[in-house]
């Protein structure tokens, strides 16, 4: 697929202006994608996704959290990007080609990062995942990640259709067509127009208890300042609750482990159990690694496969205040202050 790219600013397609082309710089891409809502930020704006929140999204782009780094998984998935694009096109005989950063024409704000155009006047969205994954694209079905960023790719660029591809596992590649979904871009244009405002306001959103929105706070505030803040009544009955659920989570997560335990004694060595001829529990070598077990019944593999790494009580030994600052923030209820 060979098709003259436009100058940025210039109408690409349908309904989206390029901003940057694919060749830009990470600095520049980095820059640009503060200043919108893109395809990645879809599924947390929706309050949807394990990664990020509606939390995480604004702080992002109020500037207040770093760029996040590539981990091995991003790294990977952007160098097998070439690869998996032009198996998409021996498979399909679609050609396709890379396009940049897009920009919705009236909605400036929404942007898209799309990975490639398909000749067919489609996008092509490309993902790599695990194995541990894999059910989130069994039966032909599409992992709300991918699905959301498409949606949301239409909705910038007016385009009706496009692909999800992916290689699950390194050694599985699923390609998904997917279509244009009205009633889902109206909820989710209406959700990331009303992020974005609070951005320009500076309004952050209510907190919502993620993991992600948890992330944000600790690179916010990693320090403790020493000092002590008065809480207001509503923030001290939201403690209480806290507290009180605490001392639930706790009782049931004993109940947990006894049921647990119960059945694991019943299954013994065995690997699944079964009722009435259908599996109903497995157990199996697929948890953490024993290091100290592995090391104490195999000392000479160990050693060959030894690391050198931080020595955290060195740190702690010889440089305390540095060792301070760079320990995570513990969360605790002090039980006897919220009795009074």
């Amino acid at each position: 697929m060979t098709a003259t790219m436009p100058e940025t600013g210039q109408l690409f397609t349908p309904t989206a202006q390029l901003v940057l082309p694919a060749d830009a710089s990470r600095e520049e891409w980095l820059a640009a994608r503060r200043r919108g809502i893109g395809g990645s930020d879809a599924l947390a704006v929706l309050g949807l996704s394990p990664y990020g929140s509606r939390y995480s999204v604004w702080a992002e782009k109020r500037g207040l959290l770093r760029p996040k780094d590539d981990n091995e998984a991003m790294y990977w998935g952007r160098k097998l990007e070439p690869i998996l694009a032009e198996e998409f096109t021996e498979r399909t005989g679609i050609p396709t080609q890379t396009c940049g950063l897009l920009q919705h024409v009236e909605r400036a704000w929404q942007l898209a990062s799309v990975d490639r155009l398909s000749a067919d006047d489609g996008i092509v969205e490309i993902k790599t995942t695990s194995a541990y994954k894999a059910a989130d694209w069994d039966e032909e079905q599409v992992a709300d990640a991918a699905e959301a960023q498409l949606q949301h790719y239409f909705a910038v660029t007016g385009k009706e259709h496009g692909y999800a591809v992916v290689l699950i596992g390194g050694q599985r590649l699923e390609i998904r067509h997917v279509h244009r979904d009205e009633r889902l871009i109206k909820v989710m244009v209406e959700a990331e127009a009303e992020l974005w405002q609070m951005v320009l306001d500076g309004t952050a959103p209510a907190m919502d208890g993620s993991a992600a929105s948890l992330r944000a706070l600790n690179e916010l505030y990693p320090t403790a300042g020493g000092r002590k803040v008065a809480l207001d009544a509503q923030t001290v009955a939201t403690l209480r609750r806290y507290a009180g659920w605490a001392e639930e989570a706790t009782a049931l997560k004993k109940a947990k482990d006894a049921a647990k335990a119960d059945v694991c004694g019943e299954l013994k060595d065995a690997t699944v159990g079964t009722w009435i001829g259908q599996d109903v529990v497995t157990w199996k070598n697929t948890g953490d690694f024993n290091a100290e077990a592995f090391t104490a019944a195999h000392p000479d593999v160990a050693a060959a496969c030894q690391k050198t790494v931080l020595d955290e009580k060195a740190v702690k030994t010889l440089h305390p205040d540095l060792y301070a600052a760079y320990r995570g923030r513990r969360f605790h209820v002090v039980k006897k202050g919220l009795a009074a």
